[in-house]
């Protein structure tokens, strides 16, 4: 009885599936692997395997949709008879390596000459053209056809899709995912295949009847498009299960349901170099952005605060494309996952980071130190019922602020906090009781991350006049405010350092200050942070003053370091 199938399944264990076929891949000893073939002989033989395969698996689906565009497919695999392409379908051409897959096409009581053109090509070997014209295809299908052909021809047979597309012309890719059932098969004699152990030819696996296989992660694909010349506009994995009715049994088959990722992470605003402290950050370099539920996913995993996706051009240049995400949810900009993420990037150069907001200027010097430029500031002044479910929240009472000088304000440099200005230390780590459900709630309400509460009283007790140098080079050696941020809204009770929340508070102080010298004024500012988690963290503030007291730029500096990395698997789908 033929089992139902059911594509997208996703009542699995992805991160034990993913263990166990790794155990199971690694636990493959050398007596279990079937070793007749060498790569010389799966190339030279490959068509007559080809061919031997479509005898064996005679039959043909058939496209039962209309399309109007010109399409090229080309074939890997012959499937089993269902009426999959009907007389509608245009104008296709079909290749294939196999003669007898052809004939099996022509032989169809469907297959209309005058609609469709199906002809045998090699396109490892064969013409640079496909035999079509350049640009005249408007949609490529290449279904189990990357996997049949050796790694090192993978690079060309792209290029010569590439040329053949019309611009603006589509692929349509599938093939053998990482981890599918085929490839857990392979590792054992008794399914008929085995790796392929020509170093030539890579992560390869042979059938039994000399046909290879191919196992791609996303990655893979997005990297071997992308080098092509093609930009991804849709990589995922697809996952079917099959469940036979007649024995109520389910038959778990794994096209690539499974992502990995390396995940770099970070201490990032420490307050020096080996120094123990400051917030991490995971850093996952991509060639392209998976689904956001994917990069979700991974964040949840990794567990902290924020974890930042990069992904640069095939070209290296200077445009650095990044999301943020935390456990719950992505943001528009974190400060410290960028320090970090910019951390190991070439000293003494300036790029372009693009978020999903805007663009920001990023820099990097000869020590390690990264300067991240921030959205100009805007600043919004609260009401009165809002203050006190702020100071409810908070355990404070009106006597904790100074609200006449410091008032409660919602700032922003890319990302809105509530700042809560507090008259002293003890204030701040003693009295300060947090109440993480009445912060979310107020935080959804205001459409902000959270809160960021400071104080002044930093090296003179009792008093919180501002203390900052006004500087034009150099960096103060002193802090400037104590602080501490909580995004429960966000899945982040308390944060150790907060970048853009640091920007906003430099820009903020400065604002309050109203400064009416007659030039132009760089300020710079230091805040400590992290404290009451035992993690200090030192964030620098600089903020440009206009000679109208219009604050012009505002960006943070700080440096990061590495404290490991983490591998870490997540389901490809819903």
């Amino acid at each position: 009885m033929r089992p139902a199938r059911s594509f997208h399944a996703h009542d699995f264990d992805w991160n034990e599936h993913a263990v166990m076929c790794r155990a199971q891949l690694a636990c493959a000893g050398e007596a279990d692997r079937v070793e007749e073939y060498t790569g010389e002989e799966l190339s030279t033989m490959a068509q007559e395997h080809w061919d031997a395969f479509h005898a064996k698996n005679n039959g043909i689906r058939w496209f039962s949709h209309a399309c109007a565009r010109k399409t090229l497919l080309l074939s890997g695999k012959v499937y089993k008879p269902r009426n999959y392409l009907t007389k509608e379908f245009p104008d296709l051409i079909v290749l294939d390596f196999s003669p007898h897959a052809i004939n099996i096409l022509k032989s169809n009581p469907l297959y209309d000459p005058a609609r469709c053109c199906a002809y045998v090509c090699d396109i490892v070997t064969g013409a640079d053209d496909l035999g079509v014209p350049p640009t005249s295809m408007d949609v490529v299908l290449m279904v189990f056809v990357l996997s049949a052909i050796p790694p090192t021809s993978l690079s060309q047979v792209v290029q010569k899709v590439y040329r053949a597309l019309r611009p603006g012309g589509v692929v349509c890719f599938r093939d053998y995912g990482l981890y599918d059932l085929a490839m857990m098969r392979s590792t054992k004699k008794v399914h008929a295949g085995a790796p392929c152990h020509d170093e030539n030819l890579g992560n390869v696996y042979y059938r039994g009847d000399g046909t290879l296989a191919t196992f791609f992660s996303i990655q893979d694909v997005a990297a071997l498009f992308v080098d092509g010349g093609f930009a991804v506009v849709e990589n995922d994995y697809c996952t079917v299960r099959l469940r036979n009715r007649r024995t109520n049994t389910n038959m778990d088959r794994d096209d690539g349901r499974m992502m990995e990722f390396e995940v770099s992470l970070y201490d990032s605003l420490v307050e020096r170099k080996g120094a123990p402290g400051g917030n991490k950050a995971g850093v996952v370099h991509v060639a392209s952005f998976p689904s956001d539920r994917v990069m979700q996913a991974v964040a949840k995993v990794v567990g902290y605060s924020e974890t930042a996706f990069v992904s640069r051009r095939p070209d290296n240049s200077n445009n650095v494309y990044i999301r943020f995400f935390t456990p719950e949810g992505e943001v528009d900009l974190c400060g410290h996952a960028t320090i970090a993420a910019f951390s190991t990037m070439p000293p003494s150069t300036t790029f372009a980071m693009h978020t999903i907001k805007s663009t920001l200027i990023v820099s990097t010097d000869s020590t390690g130190r990264v300067t991240m430029d921030q959205d100009l500031p805007i600043f919004y002044s609260p009401s009165a019922t809002v203050i006190s479910s702020v100071l409810e929240s908070l355990g404070l009472d009106a006597d904790d602020i100074d609200e006449a000088q410091y008032p409660i304000t919602i700032a922003s440099t890319g990302l809105p906090d509530v700042f809560v200005h507090v008259r002293s230390r003890t204030i701040l780590a003693d009295k300060l009781t947090p109440n993480m459900d009445l912060i979310a709630k107020v935080s959804k309400e205001l459409s902000t991350i959270g809160y960021h509460v400071y104080t002044l009283d930093v090296d003179n007790p009792g008093t919180y006049s501002i203390p900052f140098q006004v500087l034009t080079k150099g960096v103060p050696t002193e802090y400037t405010a104590e602080c501490r941020n909580f995004a429960p809204l966000y899945g982040i009770d308390e944060e150790a350092a907060t970048g853009t929340s640091s920007g906003a508070l430099g820009a903020l102080l400065c604002h309050l200050r109203r400064r009416t010298d007659a030039e132009t004024t760089t300020c710079r500012m230091v805040f400590s942070q992290g404290r009451s988690m035992h993690l200090p963290s030192r964030i620098e503030s600089i903020v440009t003053v206009d000679s109208d007291g219009a604050i012009s730029r505002v960006s943070i500096a700080g440096i990061a370091q590495s404290c490991g990395t983490q591998i870490v698997s997540v389901s490809a789908l819903p």
